[in-house]
């Protein structure tokens, strides 16, 4: 069973590493480039100790995910899983308890539209595209 940890200012290098690992590949596929400048500062700009948390397993980081209060519904932030612990039902526990703490509350996030797994992931949790941003979705799951 994974465990949550309140992450610090100092978790935000590893938040921006989990990005990297989980959206290089097909960031770079689709948009044709990765810029760690670019990436890292979109990482630290939606990073807050107040609502982020380290996933762990065993002592081990293996992925972020942030729950902010906004109002009239939650927000996921910076959801990231290391590829080798995807595919486990992990993120679907995560996601599912985040859920059921939010109940009656819509949840939102913002996903890039290269990120097709993640899109498929989300959908099969609820969620629905309400808007269409020139390199991103918000997807809504109403609780």
């Amino acid at each position: 069973m994974y465990n949550l940890r309140k992450a610090t200012m100092d978790d935000r290098e590893t938040v921006f590493q989990l990005k990297k690992l989980t959206l290089y590949n097909e960031t770079l596929e689709k948009r044709g480039k990765w810029d760690d400048d670019f990436e890292r500062a979109r990482a630290a700009e939606s990073f807050s100790a107040d609502y982020m948390f380290m996933i762990e397993l065993n002592g081990a980081v293996i992925g972020s995910v942030g729950l902010e209060e906004c109002e009239g519904y939650y927000r996921l932030r910076q959801f990231f899983l290391r590829p080798e612990y995807q595919g486990q039902g992990i993120g679907s526990r995560v996601i599912t308890d985040f859920i059921k703490q939010v109940a009656g509350h819509p949840m939102r996030l913002k996903v890039g539209k290269p990120q097709h797994l993640s899109i498929k992931f989300y959908r099969k949790h609820g969620f629905a595209v309400i808007e269409d941003e020139p390199t991103d979705f918000i997807m809504e799951r109403q609780c």
